[in-house]
């Protein structure tokens, strides 16, 4: 994302339709990959949100020039493109529904009585 930001300038640079495309067509898909493995850190920590939302507005800036003081729920608006979280939730869900016949062991062979102490939040 960098380097395709750093080719285009504030006016210049790709057409809308191609910044569309190279955030939504090659940046997200590799970002969201594995996210069933890694969502829990995005609900959990707001760091990761934060990372999440200025990687999406660099995306965003591929696509028009804009302000430095707009709003990123405005962008999203303006664009019509959920947020990285909510398309990451989405992604892991489908992700989920999609594995689930298939997984080696149930949820009853997974079960142990041993309690275990959570410390690592």
């Amino acid at each position: 994302m960098h380097k395709l930001a750093g080719v285009s300038g504030d006016l210049w640079g790709y057409k809308p339709i191609i910044g569309k495309y190279c955030w939504e067509g090659l940046a997200r898909p590799i970002l969201s990959f594995g996210c069933l493995g890694w969502i829990p850190a995005v609900l959990r920590k707001q760091t990761v949100n934060n990372q999440l939302t200025r990687v999406q507005r660099l995306g965003y800036k591929l696509m028009a020039f804009f302000r430095r003081s707009t709003p990123n729920k405005g962008l999203d608006m303006i664009f019509n493109i959920m947020p990285m979280k909510y398309h990451l939730l989405n992604t892991a869900a489908r992700s989920y529904i999609r594995t689930m016949g298939v997984a080696p062991f149930n949820s009853q062979e997974m079960h142990t009585p041993i309690t275990l102490s959570l410390i690592h939040i």
